[in-house]
């Protein structure tokens, strides 16, 4: 077998592939072979490397989704725990003002003759022919106050309460209302108050046009458990 070019290499190398790896062993550094393997290894390596990183970020990120849950348990606790204290709170004005109803009458020039409860508005509502399941008696029974008060000559009027720490928009709303709907079912006059520690600034102007008259609850019965 004669090789004179390097086309008669190739038809050789052709013709006997195992002689390829001697070849190559004979023209080839050791390093050079063995870096098919070396390369090998080391892919193989770089990918345990980057599934044990992968791992690592999959148990961080259950970590921090752990810590969001218990972010927001916390904040959840806190609200509800923000939301029993406004409705104490609120318990507690309504009951500083059911205290006051002599002189929030008196604030108005009227003398107070007895408070009416969720069931004495619902009668009223009724007999003057509201639906027993409507809006209206609804919104007249969840009043937070009405009382029955007469005037100097003796006609009889009626005051709308609405209790707040912070008397705002939605409570001269329900008071105005409320007013109107007693006035409606009674036929007699029905005054429009809120009855608050304070009150919100954009309401301000309703109070001073006398839409609806603001009854101060003093801080120390207010702050009086």
């Amino acid at each position: 077998m004669q090789i004179d070019t390097i086309e008669d290499l190739v038809r050789v190398l052709d013709e006997h592939p195992e002689w390829r790896d001697a070849l190559r062993s004979r023209l080839l550094s050791r390093e050079l072979l063995e870096m098919p393997a070396q390369l090998a290894s080391f892919i193989a390596a770089t990918r345990e490397q980057f599934a044990a990183i992968d791992k690592q970020f999959a148990a961080i990120d259950r970590r921090f989704e752990a810590i969001d849950k218990r972010f927001e348990a916390a904040a959840a606790e806190r609200q509800a725990m923000r939301d029993d204290i406004g409705i104490l709170r609120g318990a507690h004005a309504r009951s500083v003002a059911e205290r006051r109803v002599g002189l929030i009458a008196r604030s108005l020039g009227l003398r107070d003759r007895r408070l009416l409860g969720g069931a004495d508005l619902f009668d009223l509502a009724r007999d003057a022919g509201a639906a027993m399941h409507s809006n209206e008696i609804q919104s007249t029974v969840e009043a937070d106050l009405v009382f029955e008060a007469e005037d100097e000559r003796g006609g009889i009027q009626y005051v709308a309460v609405e209790v707040s720490c912070t008397a705002n928009g939605r409570d001269t709303s329900r008071a105005m209302r409320n007013a109107a709907l007693v006035t409606r079912f009674t036929e007699h006059p029905c005054h429009p108050v809120v009855a608050s520690l304070r009150i919100d600034d954009r309401i301000a102007d309703a109070i001073e046009a006398g839409r609806v008259s603001w009854y101060r609850l003093p801080s120390d019965a207010m702050q009086a458990a």
